[in-house]
Formats: structure tokens, sequence, C-alpha cells
């Protein structure tokens, strides 16, 4: 998965999913990220919409719709998840998320986790690391959330 200058992205490799089958831009965007998983792409544009191609088995390119004034800010793939920042600090993850820690669990047949006050977000292989102001009336630190699959 490479960003080229011009705003475009090109992928290439292993496309048995389709994941290397970039789509085409509407006219006065560009990308501006793109990350790779196991077996799908997603991609950020310039006004803040993102798109994802390839296996869709474990619901990693469900991405939610947006909501009114909100965009998305950053995007990464995991082995079967994604991961979205928003622009109003929440982060959504979707696709396989097994064995949980440290998030509420979900309702039976809902694959979408919502965290609040994300200012980074980063999937590896099987886990997502989401990092978060921590405040309190003494100090201010910075502490990570993790998720992780198995």
């Amino acid at each position: 998965m490479l960003l080229r200058s011009d705003g475009s992205a090109i992928a290439f490799g292993d496309n048995h999913e389709n994941q290397c089958n970039i789509p085409a831009l509407p006219a006065g965007l560009t990308y501006v990220q793109a990350d790779a998983g196991a077996q799908h792409t997603v991609l950020l544009r310039s006004d803040g919409t993102a798109v994802a191609v390839g296996s869709n088995f474990w619901g990693q390119r469900g991405l939610p719709a947006q909501q009114a004034g909100v965009t998305y800010t950053q995007v990464s793939a995991g082995a079967c998840h994604t991961a979205l920042l928003r622009s109003d600090g929440s982060a959504v993850v979707v696709g396989q998320i097994h064995n949980k820690q440290e998030v509420p669990p979900l309702e039976a047949g809902v694959s979408t986790h919502i965290l609040l006050l994300v200012t980074n977000i980063r999937c590896f292989y099987a886990a997502t690391a989401a990092l978060l102001p921590l405040v309190t009336t003494v100090q201010a630190s910075v502490t990570f959330q993790l998720w992780r699959q198995e």
C-alpha cells in the first residue's frame, strides 16, 4: 500500500480478496492515509470519509455511517478488524474483536465498539491500541487502551 505525492494510492501483492483494488477518487479529493490488513485495505480521503476494500468476512469493511459534522481523521487496519478515529475524539472498531481487554461487552450480533476521547489509534495483527488522555484533579497523564483478539 503506497500513497503517492499526488494523493492517489496504489496497492500490490496478493489480491485474492480484491484488497488491492483501490477505488477511484471523486474529483478534487485525495487519499491522505492508507493501511493494509491481512485481507483488506482501509483508506482515508481528504474530505474525512473512509473506504475499505477486500474481505469483509469478519465485518472489517463495515464502516459506520458518519454523523453530521463528524469526519474520520485516522484509519488503521488489523488482521480482521478496522479502527477509525473521528474528529469528535471517538474511535470506532469494526470486525473481529474477541477476548476483549477493558472493552464493554457487546450485545449479541453487534460488531462495533466506540471509545471516547481518543487522540491516536493503531491496529496490530490481533490488537488495537488507542491513546487516551487520563485527567484527574491531581495530574494529567496518558494511557493506552488495548483491545486484543485471539
